[in-house]
């Protein structure tokens, strides 16, 4: 630790000699009645010490975590400059490094500050007033969307943006309006997510379809079997795991449904306390499986991280039937000629999904 608490309880000194520097903790004055506000009126003073000690150590470990967790071994103070800067060129994950072309905008066709302009407010307007949103509206905000996909010259970033807050509106639409969600409405959703411009980050990735995390790093284990367990540990965990994983997170962060089931959705919709809204979601996801833009594999994770909250039993009940319903609209899919986005080796992983579906129901039992 940089200090101890009695250093805290002084008032910082902001005038400097010529040649001085602030000190870590006058950068990060902390005064004395926080910390009081936070503690019973009759604690002892060594006990304040310690507890304002512990939580300037905790403040620092976590500190230092996220810096290499997010900084990707780069320096902030570094002295070497160039070449930390070559390490972040060099890096095939760095999308900044790519060469990027001179975006053309048509001022006689729709324009990006309409279109940005009018999402913000209609997601606002999902959020705070839904029963403001009218079926007209969506169709031809939605129209207006796609206008301008084929009018306008974009970028990725603008078009991940576009993609991923148009999930986010739909996904309150079905939270707070679920009488929208009609197949007109989805129809028009889902061919915007399809469009050439978006549909890098809205339709399943390859990788997503074959080996996932843990099979690729058990791959690398088995085929280095011959080696020795050093040697294994030094190429599998330091190299091939982190690029792997490296490699996963970027995929995660470009892939918009990534989060479609996450439990902050699940909380928002069990606040509505209303089955449709579940019956609603259901629906919503079994169009986006249809249309291969998720799987029921990458379903599964999602609804695996849920376990992860303690839920009451009423609102696991409702999560129950809600994977129930995607299966059944797995069933009914095959029935009326196995559809694109229904893949034949989802079988295990609908079998799957059954098995959360009655752990999410029986949970008190195990």
């Amino acid at each position: 630790m940089c200090a101890t608490s009695d250093d805290f309880f002084k008032e910082p000194t902001w005038t400097l000699r010529e040649g001085e520097r602030l000190t870590k903790c006058q950068r990060l004055p902390i005064r004395r009645e926080g910390f009081d506000a936070l503690l019973p009126s009759e604690t002892l003073e060594p006990v304040k010490r310690t507890c304002i000690n512990l939580a300037l150590e905790r403040c620092l470990v976590k500190t230092n975590e996220w810096r290499q967790t997010h900084m990707l071994e780069i320096d902030l103070f570094c002295k070497d400059i160039p070449g930390e800067a070559s390490k972040a060129v060099k890096d095939p994950l760095n999308k900044q490094s790519l060469p990027v072309a001179p975006l053309i905008v048509a001022l006689d066709r729709v324009q990006h500050t309409v279109v940005y302009e009018q999402l913000q407010t209609m997601i606002h307007i999902a959020s705070s007033y839904p029963e403001e949103l009218t079926p007209e509206d969506l169709t031809r905000f939605l129209t207006l969307v796609m206008t301008y996909l084929d009018e306008q010259d974009t970028t990725q970033s603008m078009n991940r943006t576009l993609a991923y807050m148009l999930l986010q509106l739909a996904l309150l639409i079905v939270i707070n309006r679920c009488d929208l969600i009609v197949p007109e409405i989805v129809q028009m959703l889902l061919s915007v997510w399809q469009h050439r411009k978006l549909s890098e980050f809205c339709v399943v990735p390859e990788s997503f379809n074959h080996a996932n995390e843990d099979d690729e790093i058990s791959k690398l284990v088995l085929g280095n079997s011959t080696a020795t367990e050093d040697a294994e540990r030094s190429i599998v965990d330091e190299e091939d795991i982190m690029r792997i994983r490296q490699r996963k997170q970027q995929e995660d962060t470009n892939y918009i449904f990534s989060t479609l089931v996450s439990n902050r959705c699940i909380r928002m919709m069990a606040a509505r306390g209303v089955d449709d809204v579940f019956a609603c979601f259901a629906n919503f996801i079994n169009s986006l499986v249809d249309c291969n833009l998720i799987s029921i594999r990458l379903l599964n994770e999602q609804f695996i991280k849920i376990f992860n909250e303690s839920w009451q039993q009423h609102t696991l009940e409702r999560v129950s039937r809600l994977m129930e319903a995607v299966l059944r609209g797995g069933h009914q899919s095959a029935a009326q000629g196995h559809l694109p986005g229904r893949k034949a080796d989802d079988s295990h992983s609908q079998l799957f999904l059954e098995m959360l579906s009655d752990l999410a129901r029986d949970i008190e039992d195990f």
